[in-house]
């Protein structure tokens, strides 16, 4: 069986919107772009979400972005945060 691996560019829109209202001063951002892997000969395929990690000194947030740029999912909460929720919980925390 073949694979094929279609990657995805980070939302451009969505990352100067986080650049523009998080203060970065205080930590860092970084941006990676997502994947979408296809199984031939089936209607299978994954996709692997972009992904936002912000981080400081001591503690770091992983936040996974799929199709709608309104919203990035957290894994440790198990919650969808609106993106203006997650710039002000990043702001708040750091």
């Amino acid at each position: 069986m073949k694979t094929t691996i279609e990657h995805l560019e980070f939302p451009s829109v969505l990352k100067s919107k986080l650049n523009k209202y998080i203060n970065t001063s205080k930590i860092n951002i970084e941006y990676l772009n997502g994947s979408i892997i296809k199984l031939s000969n089936t209607n299978l395929g994954v996709i692997n979400p972009h992904k936002v990690i912000v981080s400081n000194t001591k503690t770091f947030l992983v936040g996974y972005v799929y199709d709608n740029e309104e919203y990035i999912y957290i894994k440790e909460v198990n919650e969808k945060m609106a993106i203006s929720k997650f710039i002000t919980c990043i702001n708040s925390l750091m």
